[in-house]
């Protein structure tokens, strides 16, 4: 039995280190969040939890890619497993996945190619502040585009 253990994990960290992911169920889709306003910068999570959810250059990483899930209208980092959690009002990092966590509530809005995402708690947008700047939440505006995203399936 502790071996089957012992090759589980590896193949895991295998699968993990070799940039496979895994497919996201029927209630669940998975997208690079990348920005509407022409720097084509996406939402990019570093693997510490005490660090904001920043935009940044795609180079195709697992923590470039975002699993939204229908049912509890979360944001998953596939890198890292942690969901996007508006914190202090204003930021937005990654933490341990809670259903219950209102902070880790999103929904899309608008129409077309790009969409708002709002935090459902704070009913605030994210916007992007420049090339490795933390993204913020603000005020929504359709008509700011440092808050537009494209939604793009990996």
């Amino acid at each position: 039995m502790k071996h089957r253990g012992i090759l589980t994990v590896a193949a895991l960290a295998l699968v993990s280190f070799a940039g496979f992911t895994p497919a996201a169920s029927a209630d669940e889709t998975t997208w690079v969040i990348e920005s509407a306003n022409g720097s084509e910068d996406v939402w990019t999570q570093d693997p510490s939890d005490t660090t904001s959810v920043l935009g940044s250059e795609y180079y195709g990483s697992n923590l470039q890619r975002w699993v939204y899930d229908f049912d509890h209208d979360t944001l998953r980092n596939i890198g890292t497993g942690r969901c996007a959690t508006a914190v202090d009002r204003d930021k937005i990092k990654g933490r341990a996945c809670d259903n219950d966590d209102p902070g880790q509530k999103w929904t899309r809005r608008g129409s077309g190619n790009s969409r708002q995402i709002v935090n459902t708690e704070f009913r605030t947008c994210a916007e992007y502040r420049g090339l490795n700047a933390p993204l913020r939440l603000r005020d929504c505006d359709a008509g700011d585009a440092k808050q537009q995203w494209y939604l793009n399936e990996p």
